[in-house]
């Protein structure tokens, strides 16, 4: 079994922002494993919220947004995002070529992709998105989006309970 793996093609660009303003880094991310024509590849694309300065709030929203892109077997998060990137990447080839080794037939072509990006913003709160599909066999691919809710002054996350009346 002879593997080919394409290169990892990946771009990061970073939007111009006032000093204690949030902007956001586009990350572009793309690869290809390719066994015998199966294989596994990956997309992300990510609009990635940032600071020209060191900023507590935007770091803990950072973190959050971290914790839910970490590969399911990651005991804790690399830190940064082109590395919990790099760290699905690598855990989605790994599990490929474990299935190829015990079902050296088949012909499918696994993917894990990601996209995410704020949804509305103002000067209260940031609400992000990551929407996820990912196939790894079967009649059709798994997708989800979850939403989040950030508070802009201090990066908590926030809840029905504090964004609706009773």
């Amino acid at each position: 079994m002879s593997a080919r793996a394409a290169a990892v093609l990946c771009a990061c660009a970073a939007a111009a922002a006032p000093a204690g303003a949030w902007s956001l880094e586009s990350h572009r991310c793309a690869s290809e494993c390719l066994v015998d024509g199966a294989g596994a590849r990956t997309a992300y694309d990510l609009e990635w919220p940032a600071a020209a300065e060191p900023d507590p709030a935007l770091r803990d929203v950072q973190e959050a947004l971290l914790a839910m892109l970490i590969p399911e077997g990651a005991t804790s998060s690399p830190g940064r995002l082109e590395l919990v990137l790099e760290a699905r990447r690598g855990e989605l080839e790994r599990e490929f070529l474990s299935f190829r080794r015990s079902f050296p037939d088949t012909a499918h072509v696994w993917f894990d992709e990601v996209r995410g990006g704020p949804v509305w913003t103002n000067a209260a709160a940031f609400v992000y998105c990551l929407a996820f599909s990912a196939f790894t066999g079967g009649a059709h691919p798994n997708g989800s989006e979850l939403y989040f809710v950030f508070a802009r002054a201090d990066g908590r996350r926030l809840g029905a309970a504090d964004l609706l009346a009773p």
